[in-house]
């Protein structure tokens, strides 16, 4: 049997002149490198299929990473909405490895 590894970076947070360094894993790393990749389009699950969205958000948000809330009309035979969300804070992505053990592209 294979052992599941997730994938693991370490990321630089930059708040005004204040930069702090975080390390993280997990399916919030890849929320991450997500946004960060993304750049001013965003993330959405309807083009970007994740289970949990809302609350790798959540746990990068209490991290002190500012992320915004973009509420979208649905295409097609569902009425209704989704979010979108758009990394606004400066981070910088380095040392990143995934479950393969291969490198991220780096993205900052």
């Amino acid at each position: 049997m294979s052992e599941c590894v997730s994938p693991q970076f370490n990321f630089i947070l930059r708040i005004g002149e204040v930069e702090r360094e975080y390390r993280i894993g997990g399916r919030q790393a890849w929320a991450l490198h997500e946004l960060v990749r993304m750049g001013q389009k965003g993330c959405s699950y309807a083009d970007n299929p994740a289970p949990r969205w809302p609350a790798y958000i959540h746990k990068l948000r209490v991290l002190g990473i500012e992320i915004e809330t973009r509420k979208e009309k649905n295409r097609g035979l569902f009425p209704g909405f989704h979010a979108r969300y758009v990394l606004k804070s400066q981070v910088s992505i380095s040392n990143s490895r995934g479950a393969d053990g291969a490198q991220f592209a780096k993205a900052s």
